[in-house]
């Protein structure tokens, strides 16, 4: 794992204050790429592992789901005024199966309005895997620290 920023964090803290901002915040913008190449982006609910993956969970009827099966790559960004995560990565489309299964109560827990999809034959759920995240902290606790190395 590598850092650099504005002052120095150890890597464990780095990593622990990215957590605890995205677990505070249950909306995002992510960004995809769409069919004719141009960006196309929406704001929706997600989740997060403890590796620092985020879970969405959308209609495989939308763009964004129509985009990352041709390009899984995404931007997202979470933010508000105190501050805010940028974030590249990898989405992953989770197949049916006990982890499935896991990863969908979580999502659940933490956005309960997400329970009315959950037998809804066309909602899929994706993993984001995080390839570099940048956070920034406005105010006077500010800074602006990247994390770029992940375990794979």
């Amino acid at each position: 794992m590598s850092i650099a920023g504005d002052n120095d964090l150890k890597q464990d803290t780095l990593k622990d204050s990215i957590i605890e901002f995205i677990a505070e915040r249950s909306l995002c913008v992510i960004a995809t790429v769409g069919q004719d190449s141009k960006p196309e982006s929406a704001i929706v609910g997600f989740s997060h592992t403890d590796q620092l993956e985020l879970i969405i969970g959308t209609s495989t009827t939308s763009r964004k789901y129509a985009n990352l099966i041709q390009n899984p790559q995404v931007a997202i960004v979470i933010g508000d005024e105190k501050g805010e995560v940028q974030y590249e990565g990898s989405a992953e489309i989770l197949p049916s199966g006990e982890y499935k299964n896991m990863v969908v109560e979580a999502h659940i827990k933490k956005l309960p309005g997400a329970a009315e999809y959950r037998e809804d034959p066309t909602q899929a759920y994706i993993k984001v895997h995080p390839s570099w995240i940048r956070l920034l902290k406005h105010g006077a606790d500010g800074g602006k620290w990247e994390y770029t190395e992940f375990a794979g």
